[in-house]
């Protein structure tokens, strides 16, 4: 093999070298975002268990219920859509593992101020347009909810 030949066959060696390793990183990050299967996400509560309820109430259809989730935050509201004022609202980070989610509350509303401060850890799976939280907070309230995906 001469000279030019051996620099041509390495620079192809290295060249798909390189492909290869790009491909890899591509597929590790776009298996990054299909973990997170709550990014870039609106829900609706369409059922909740509260407490020591042993069935499942539909939300009512007088209030408005959202989830919002970026790549690392949350929001967190629900208001009357006759009158328009708010009745609970909370936000701050979150981070899924597996499936369980930490919620790390910046802010809420009064009657839920507990939130603020604490790390709530929860059940959480999502199937396809439906979303899944249980648990039990800090303060000891039981809880599973049923969120709806919003397109």
């Amino acid at each position: 093999m001469n000279n030019a030949t051996r620099k041509m066959t390495l620079a192809f060696a290295t060249l798909a070298s390189v492909g290869v390793a790009l491909s890899q990183l591509t597929y590790a990050e776009s298996e990054k975002k299909a973990e997170n299967k709550l990014e870039g996400t609106c829900w609706r509560l369409v059922a909740m268990k509260y407490g020591d309820a042993n069935e499942f109430t539909n939300w009512p259809e007088t209030l408005v219920s959202r989830r919002v989730f970026s790549k690392t935050h949350l929001i967190w509201v629900d208001y009357d859509q006759k009158t328009g004022l708010l009745g609970s609202s909370a936000g701050g980070t979150y981070t899924v593992e597996g499936n369980s989610i930490t919620l790390n509350s910046a802010f809420a509303s009064e009657h839920i101020k507990q939130l603020v401060n604490k790390e709530e850890k929860l059940n959480i799976r999502v199937d396809g347009k439906k979303l899944f939280l249980s648990g039990t907070f800090s303060w000891g309230l039981k809880m599973e909810e049923v969120w709806e995906k919003i397109e």
